[in-house]
């Protein structure tokens, strides 16, 4: 297996434990103790995973002896004690819970309702429409949120030259989220 392979399948086992904690991407990093960034970094294929933040996950999750790294075999929650995480939770409930209700309304207003996800979105295009309902949230959430609908396997992204207000393709390069 070459490092690349490892690094993939490390970040693999990670998006798995992030569905089994439920906890979005911001929550997770603040969770194992690195900042957003490099957790997005990572995600991204951006950056590798350190030993050190394997360490951090292994303290984060017990597991039993070297179950994280056990690469030939699938997460198994029965494998996990989940006290520390459920610790976490209680102490954080409240911001959780904000931000759960974000998750939920574009899960609930954008994904199922709307047909805005048959195409590929801009995050500042879903900010437009939730402001169209009266919600107001900053780009970063939403494509924090975004980012966890990606994870759990509602949506796809991809990056593609940003569209300027004239019509015409700019230079920039943005993530854009779609169905799939």
């Amino acid at each position: 297996m070459t490092k690349e392979e490892y690094n993939k399948a490390l970040v693999e086992r990670i998006e798995s434990l992030m569905k089994l904690s439920t906890l979005n991407t911001y929550f997770f990093a603040e969770f194992i103790n690195i900042s957003e960034p490099h957790m997005y970094a990572i995600l991204n294929g951006n950056r590798n995973v350190s030993t050190a933040t394997i360490d951090k996950i292994k303290s984060s999750f017990p597991f039993k002896k070297g179950e994280f790294i056990l690469l030939s075999r699938k997460i198994d929650k029965r494998n996990i004690d989940f006290t520390i995480l459920n610790k976490f939770k209680v102490e954080n409930k409240e911001r959780i819970e904000t931000d759960k209700k974000l998750s939920e309304l574009i899960e609930s207003e954008l994904l199922i309702k709307s047909k805005l996800f048959d195409a590929h979105v801009s995050t500042n295009r879903v900010r437009q429409e939730l402001k169209e309902i009266g919600k107001n949230y900053d780009s970063k959430r939403i494509s924090q949120t975004l980012d966890y609908f990606v994870i759990r396997g509602l949506l796809k992204k991809q990056k593609e030259r940003m569209k300027l207000k004239n019509g015409k393709l700019g230079v920039r390069h943005i993530y854009v989220y779609w169905k799939k």
